[in-house]
C-alpha cells in the first residue's frame, strides 16, 4: 500500500540529476563512508498487524484467527549496513525507547561501520 503520491516527471528528473551528480562528485566515498542506514521491524505473533480483510480461496472455508485481549506478543528486530560491511541481526527485547536504541547501536554496530575512514569521526544521525 502507497501512503505518498506519485512522483511528478519533474520531480523524478531531479531525482536522477541528484544521483548521477553524486555518483561522480570528488568526496564521494567519504559521503557515502558516513552514512549508515539501519531498520528495526516488530512483528506481533498473534496474527496480523491489524489488518482487517485477508485474501483466501473462495473454494475453502474461511480462516478463523484466535485474538486475546492483552496481544499474544510480539518480536522485535534491527540491522543495519553500511559501506563498509553490515551489522549482525539483532533480536530486541521489549519497546525501544531511545536510551535502548542508543545501547543497541553502541553495543551491536561494529566501530569499523562507525568510524569513517578519512574523517576518524562518527557519522551523523
Amino acid at each position: 500500500m502507497v501512503n505518498t503520491l506519485p512522483l511528478k516527471p519533474e520531480d523524478m528528473l531531479a531525482r536522477q540529476a541528484w544521483a548521477s551528480a553524486m555518483l561522480v562528485r570528488q568526496d564521494a566515498g567519504a559521503v557515502w563512508d558516513s552514512i549508515i542506514f539501519s531498520d528495526e521491524k516488530k512483528w506481533n505473533l498473534d496474527g496480523p498487524d491489524g489488518f482487517q480483510h485477508y485474501w483466501r480461496d473462495l473454494r475453502k472455508p474461511p480462516r478463523h484467527t484466535k485474538r486475546r485481549q492483552a496481544g499474544g506478543g510480539s518480536a522485535m528486530v534491527w540491522a543495519a549496513f553500511s559501506s563498509r560491511g553490515k551489522s549482525p541481526l539483532v533480536v530486541l527485547s521489549g519497546r525501544q525507547n531511545s536510551e535502548d536504541y542508543i545501547y543497541t547501536v553502541s553495543e551491536i554496530m561494529p566501530v569499523s561501520m562507525c568510524l569513517s575512514a578519512q574523517q576518524n569521526a562518527l557519522p551523523s544521525s
